[in-house]
Formats: C-alpha cells, sequence, structure tokens
C-alpha cells in the first residue's frame, strides 16, 4: 500500500573524484546512511522528510562518489488504528532508494566510466 506520494527530490551533494594512481583497485566499499523528519500527530496531508547520503569507494580505489540526496513527500494515506510509523518510513525509503541508485547510474554515466549499479543489498539496514 502507498502511502507516500513523492513531491521533490534533490542533489544536495555531489562530489567525484577519479584516482588514476589506483586504477588496480576496482573494489568499491559502499556506506549508506541518512535520517527523516515525520510530524508526531501524522495524518493525511502532512509531509515526511528524507535524506540519504551514498559513499562509494574511499581515497585508495579508482573512484570516489559522494552523493547525498533529499526528499519530499505527502502522505496520501494513512491511518494511526491500522498503520505505523515503520511502515510509512520504509515505503518513504523505498522510492528513495529507487530514486537515488537511478541517480548514481547516471551521474557514473554522465562522468564517462562504466555505470555503478548498486545492489538493493547495499540499503539493507
Amino acid at each position: 500500500m502507498q502511502f507516500v506520494k513523492k513531491n521533490t527530490s534533490r542533489v544536495t551533494r555531489l562530489v567525484f573524484c577519479e584516482n588514476q594512481d589506483h586504477k588496480e583497485n576496482v573494489k568499491l566499499n559502499v556506506q549508506v546512511g541518512g535520517n527523516g523528519s515525520i510530524p508526531k500527530e501524522l495524518k493525511v496531508g502532512d509531509q515526511v522528510f528524507l535524506r540519504i547520503g551514498v559513499k562509494i569507494g574511499d581515497e585508495t580505489t579508482v573512484i570516489q562518489l559522494d552523493i547525498e540526496m533529499f526528499f519530499e513527500f505527502q502522505v496520501i494515506n494513512y491511518d494511526s488504528n491500522l498503520n505505523n510509523e515503520e511502515e510509512l518510513t520504509s515505503n518513504c525509503s523505498e522510492i528513495a532508494i529507487v530514486e537515488i541508485r537511478e541517480t548514481i547510474k547516471k551521474v557514473t554515466a554522465d562522468f564517462g566510466i562504466p555505470e555503478i549499479d548498486l545492489p538493493l543489498d547495499a540499503f539493507k539496514r
């Protein structure tokens, strides 16, 4: 069940670095973090905010990518007697993860390197 619709999203930070000295190290580590803001007395029409950051690689790998995205959602279907905040958060996260994965693919392609297609497992808690 969809609890929210995405109103807006934007990239708030993007840092990309190609390390020519480390071309042999293509094994990339991935760090994912984020936080959100949900009103205490949640009801239909309320706004929910989510920030997700992804860091790929480090100074010892062939590339480093640091991206942060901000998402704004509007609650479209919620009943506190039937639903809980965890379901709503999960719904927002699923939508945001799809978009940030697509953005990472586009960014890497735009920089002329093979697309990075992060597996969904990279976003598991």
